[in-house]
């Protein structure tokens, strides 16, 4: 006999959970810095053995949506208004 489980709730993010992510990728991110002849990718298990209760889909989810320092937040200005218009039109029928 097969049990079924509700889905689980997610668990809003802490501060204090942020602010762990971004060290534990900042201290990745200087030591790929110094191995300048391997480029190194984000190692997420690590990341998520440094939060408890988050895996590395969580962390690098959390990342990537939410704290990637490059991310423009905010309205979008009348130029990008106007490439995304455009982009519609071009691509729309094909």
């Amino acid at each position: 006999m097969a049990t079924t489980s509700a889905p689980k709730a997610a668990k809003h993010w802490t501060e204090e959970e942020d602010r762990i992510l971004q060290a534990v990728i900042e201290q990745q991110s200087m030591a790929a810095a110094a191995d300048a002849d391997e480029r190194k990718k984000i190692d997420w298990h690590l990341v998520a053995a440094h939060i408890p209760g988050r895996n590395n889909k969580d962390c690098r989810k959390r990342w990537r949506y939410a704290l990637v320092p490059s991310m423009k937040k905010g309205p979008w200005s009348k130029e990008e208004d106007n490439l995304l218009v455009e982009g519609v039109r071009q691509h729309k029928f094909k």
